[in-house]
């Protein structure tokens, strides 16, 4: 990542100590970011699975005000769990091209 910059400046002792030191940055924050990740899917619910798989709608069991015989639960109510819509806003970030995680 440095060897671009390299190419245009003098080869000098603090520029060696940099790019040991930015090596070990990288390296330390890989490791973060991969620990993060891992904390993160480990703390994701298993019954998420059980989230996706079930009917984005549902007839409604509230019956009709006024309503009589079969049009009492006519009605479709949206059945979404509201736990997804917070795990999409989580996992959008890690979507980023510039954000490739494992």
């Amino acid at each position: 990542k440095t060897d671009h910059a390299q190419a245009f400046l003098p080869p000098t002792r603090e520029a060696e100590e940099a790019a040991v030191h930015y090596a070990a940055l990288d390296a330390s924050l890989d490791e973060y970011v991969r620990k993060m990740y891992s904390e993160w899917i480990a703390s994701v619910e298993t019954g998420m699975a059980r989230a996706l798989e079930a009917f984005l709608m549902v007839r409604s069991t509230t019956p009709l005000v006024g309503a009589t015989g079969r049009e009492r639960y006519g009605y479709l109510e949206q059945n979404f769990d509201k736990s997804l819509l917070q795990l999409f806003a989580e996992v959008r970030p890690a979507q980023a091209p510039s954000n490739a995680l494992p």
